[in-house]
């Protein structure tokens, strides 16, 4: 189906699709018309080939990219996964997005980018750089459920580049003693961050997954 530039632009900038996807705010209880942002995402779903992604995907707009990703887990449309990897690789907006479609795809080649990720950006030097690290462990470790394994668990322990993230210690600011990044709960609560990546990946399966 061919878009306009114009249309594109609209599908971008609408805050009941891009806002709705953004971290899967979608699922929230209080999420502001919940019901418009369903039935615009599955018309754009139901509209959307390898063209549509591909002029998303081009984009310089994050907002786009997320979309793009999003479409991608949707359809899933799995030769897409080296170039939202390499995205992802690269910091290149729309991560939530590319972290939802490799973890509904869950192969090999998914999980590879995941850990790589994880291996590039848990590695600090005097301080952590915190970014989108705790939304990669929660995708990679939503992979090990579906596919029974203990991937994840080599980035926890006393060694683990995960444990080593969220337990390093910041000098210490006033009134904030003793702070770090696991004393807040997308980083140190994981098994409430599993539930609330469980939470997203069963709504976009039940309203948005295309069924083959």
């Amino acid at each position: 189906m061919k878009i306009s530039k114009k249309e594109i632009e609209n599908y971008t900038w609408n805050q009941n699709i891009y806002a709705a996807l953004m971290s899967g705010n979608i699922v929230k209880i209080n999420f502001q018309d919940k019901e418009k942002s369903i039935k615009e995402i599955q018309k754009v779903v139901s509209i959307c080939d390898n063209e549509l992604i591909d002029r998303f995907l081009k984009s310089s707009n994050w907002r786009a990219k997320l979309i793009a990703a999003c479409l991608i887990g949707f359809k899933n449309e799995r030769h897409y996964t080296e170039q939202i990897g390499e995205n992802l690789l690269n910091n290149c907006g729309g991560i939530t997005g590319y972290c939802y479609a490799l973890a509904r795809f869950a192969d090999e080649k998914s999980i590879y980018y995941l850990t790589e990720y994880l291996n590039k950006y848990l590695v600090f030097d005097s301080f952590p750089n915190e970014g989108f690290q705790y939304w990669v462990f929660r995708a990679l470790r939503w992979t090990d459920k579906i596919n029974n394994t203990i991937i994840s668990e080599n980035y926890l322990g006393e060694n683990g580049l995960w444990t080593k993230f969220v337990d390093f210690e910041f000098p210490s600011r006033p009134n904030d003693k003793d702070f770090k990044l696991g004393n807040y709960k997308q980083w140190g609560n994981l098994e409430l961050n599993d539930k609330k990546f469980e939470s997203i990946m069963n709504f976009y399966k039940d309203n948005f997954e295309v069924k083959f």
